[in-house]
């Protein structure tokens, strides 16, 4: 990548990238996000610590003891950042980070922001969906739905299914009587009809 192919245009860098894994230049853009690295402002001081002398137009150069060189920085170097990244994160098995991580990582940041499968495919230079779909159902933001979804049903089912045990608690109750002592005025003016009595002891007086 060379200084040609970045474009600073204010309040976003345009970067094109001619050589790609997939054989397709792409292009992407540089923002200021909500996090607390000014990614644009990091760039263009980056770009300041080059020096005159340099006769190349390789964009990344090497910044040993704080200090930008002459020397380009090669691809073997830049694949060796994510494993740095991993050390410094003191992450599980960092030799297993790759160049290719930075590719993985962008997919998975963009699927768990819930794009959809073309966003995802276009993004990453994809041709065929299998990929892509992997990196949706894998995406943790696409799993704590799928999570959500069930818990809400079920919350759902049983809600309903104590509303029906409570209305009939409710009907149970309110047609039988039990442990009670009922007084009925029983004489000629008054005919008493019992049905659906069960387990009940009837004292006349």
């Amino acid at each position: 990548m060379s200084v040609d192919d970045v474009d600073d245009r204010g309040n976003v860098i345009v970067v094109n990238i001619t050589d790609t894994k997939t054989y397709k230049p792409k292009t992407f853009t540089i923002i200021n996000g909500s996090n607390s690295i000014p990614a644009i402002d990091v760039f263009r001081k980056y770009r300041k610590l080059r020096p005159e002398s340099i006769l190349h137009k390789r964009l990344f150069i090497n910044y040993p003891k704080q200090k930008c060189t002459v020397q380009a920085v090669g691809i073997n170097t830049i694949s060796k950042f994510p494993e740095k990244i991993a050390r410094f994160l003191c992450l599980p098995n960092p030799e297993e980070y790759t160049g290719h991580s930075f590719r993985r990582s962008s997919a998975t940041l963009l699927a768990d922001s819930g794009a959809d499968l073309a966003v995802v495919k276009r993004h990453g230079g994809w041709r065929s969906n299998s990929v892509v779909e992997g990196y949706i159902e894998d995406s943790l933001n696409n799993k704590i739905e799928i999570s959500r979804k069930i818990i809400n049903h079920s919350a759902t089912i049983i809600q309903k299914e104590s509303t029906s045990n409570s209305e009939a608690s409710t009907s149970a109750s309110s047609t039988s009587v039990s442990n009670q002592n009922i007084n009925l005025p029983i004489n000629d003016r008054y005919g008493v009809h019992f049905s659906s009595l069960s387990n009940c002891n009837i004292y006349f007086k």
